[in-house]
């Protein structure tokens, strides 16, 4: 009986890591991966559409939600990195898509921000959040459409051009990739993968020195220490503003900010396919920064959030590969920009909608939608 009686209480131990597992929860799943498969494909880590599912369809509160979401976008864009650097074809000259120099320049000033996001997340009201993420969507959502039109223009210009005469148009094409080689940096130094490990080893250790930042900053209970978070002091207007305010949207909502790198690579002339690459390398160190401060400020239901992220790490190998394939069929590298599009279109409808109801509720349930203090 004493051995029954034993049995029965390591099943009920177990059964209680082992949450029941619910409609609502499935149909997360499914919308997880869908968002996973085409935010991976268009090469942004797909947060905003995360955020909403988990919080309207899985029923989780908005702390929880945004905790996961960090999760799931590290886990994902891990994937997409792992894809790029052993399974993607490389680019002109034999070169990785990824360019390191950019990823060297920016991340700092990105890690910095996620820094600064992460506490910005729990003074701002959601409302204030709310407004001005839809206000940026909105804007990059137009650029970008913008950019995807005119380079789709241009690819049937050069399809014309190549119908007339094939070997004038595979001579012109040469030339394009000539120009848009030194773009790529000096990706092809690392050996047959083309990675350059002085560089990355360099993104390592610059993330590894804000982890042990926060690591420090926190207390037992994953709540600030007043007298030791000298935010002020942070050299902030140091490095590049953009990739700074990225890091700060990284932060506050959890995403990995590919969201904003994407549009701005898109504008300095970086080739969509690179651009999609190297983005989704930011958003890797970006993403998981932010999930170890969740980790320290108290991350609860790490058993879930686990499934959802191995549901986003398999989603974004296949949407990657899916998307590369249809590339080469039709030879338009602009899909990718359509595709970086309707993301941004997608997470802005579901961004505003989500908002708008969560700060419908905190206004009739009383609660405070004023500036919360930070420890």
């Amino acid at each position: 009986m004493s051995q029954a009686h034993g049995l029965d209480h390591l099943l009920t131990q177990f059964s209680q890591h082992q949450p029941r597992v619910e409609y609502n929860t499935v149909l997360a799943w499914i919308l997880c991966f869908i968002a996973a498969s085409v935010s991976s494909a268009g090469g942004v880590g797909g947060g905003s559409l995360y955020l909403p599912i988990l919080n309207l369809v899985a029923g989780l509160d908005l702390k929880s939600a945004t905790s996961y979401t960090a999760l799931m976008v590290t886990t994902g864009s891990f994937s997409n990195v792992l894809y790029n650097i052993f399974f993607r074809s490389p680019g002109p000259g034999g070169k990785s898509l990824i360019n390191y120099d950019i990823c060297l320049l920016l991340e700092p000033c990105m890690l910095l921000g996620v820094s600064i996001g992460v506490l910005c997340n729990l003074m701002f009201p959601d409302w204030l959040i709310t407004v001005l993420f839809a206000a940026f969507l909105a804007c990059s959502t137009y650029k970008t459409c913008a950019s995807g039109f005119k380079r789709w223009k241009l690819e049937t210009e050069e399809v014309r051009r190549g119908e007339a005469s094939r070997l004038e148009g595979a001579g012109g094409e040469e030339d394009e990739k000539g120009m848009e080689e030194p773009l790529l940096g000096r990706g092809g130094e690392g050996g047959g993968l083309g990675i350059p490990w002085k560089d990355v080893v360099v993104l390592i250790l610059i993330w590894l020195s804000f982890c042990v930042f926060h690591v420090l900053l926190g207390d037992d209970n994953g709540k600030g220490t007043a007298a030791e978070a000298r935010i002020e002091a942070l050299p902030m207007f140091v490095f590049p503003p953009a990739a700074l305010f990225t890091g700060v949207f990284s932060g506050i909502f959890g995403i990995g900010g590919g969201l904003v790198v994407n549009p701005m690579l898109l504008q300095i002339g970086l080739p969509p396919q690179n651009t999609a690459a190297t983005t989704i390398f930011m958003v890797l160190f970006s993403a998981s920064m932010s999930t170890v401060q969740h980790v320290i400020l108290g991350m609860k239901g790490i058993y879930q959030a686990t499934i959802y992220a191995m549901v986003c790490f398999v989603a974004s190998a296949i949407g990657l590969a899916i998307l590369e394939r249809a590339v080469e069929k039709s030879g338009r590298v602009s899909l990718i920009v359509f595709m970086v599009s309707m993301v941004m279109a997608l997470s802005l409808v579901s961004i505003t909608f989500f908002g708008g109801i969560d700060a419908w509720r905190q206004y009739t349930g009383g609660s405070c939608i004023g500036f919360k203090p930070l420890c």
